[in-house]
């Protein structure tokens, strides 16, 4: 009698924290069986929550649109019909969205003018970072307040790069 051990299902998805957006790639070629290696039978992938079905080793990549939490399951069966599953919960991350607000009450050059991102949000997290861009080669990093003074008048594009708590960095 010979006694068969189950094949052990592992994948990795890259990237490791993706955000919506992304595509996501899934690889399980890291299951193996302890009697047969790598030369598995079958892979059964069931993504977002079982509403998506593959076989293979690597299913095609997967772009989500929007953010929230999905399941992936993966079982893997060797050549004696023995099973193996992994099961892992998904995160795909809302990046922020910016917002600035100004003070316009006093535009003039060589005056300070008050900017404001406390309109921004992150609807899965929380913002982390800050940093302003004045149009005019100066930057700043900072909290959601800034104040730039413009040595010179003129049309001025201001942009706020905001990273949230997974990572992810939005632009306006």
């Amino acid at each position: 009698i010979t006694a068969n051990d189950p094949p052990l299902a592992n994948f990795t998805i890259e990237p490791q924290r993706p955000n919506a957006e992304d595509l996501v790639k899934f690889d399980a070629s890291t299951s193996f069986d302890a009697e047969d290696g790598k030369d598995l039978e079958s892979y059964c992938w069931q993504i977002n929550n079982n509403t998506t079905l593959f076989s293979g080793i690597s299913p095609p990549a997967l772009k989500y649109d929007k953010g929230g939490l999905y399941w992936i399951n993966l079982t893997v069966t060797d050549r004696c019909g023995a099973n193996g599953s992994k099961r892992q919960l998904l995160k795909i991350n809302e990046k922020p969205v910016p917002c600035i607000y100004y003070d316009q009450t006093n535009l003039s050059a060589e005056e300070s003018i008050g900017f404001s991102a406390a309109c921004s949000k992150d609807n899965d997290g929380e913002i982390v970072g800050y940093s302003w861009d004045f149009g005019d080669e100066h930057s700043s990093d900072c909290n959601e307040t800034a104040h730039h003074i413009y040595e010179t008048g003129g049309n001025k594009m201001v942009n706020l790069s905001l990273t949230d708590n997974d990572g992810a960095i939005s632009r306006l």
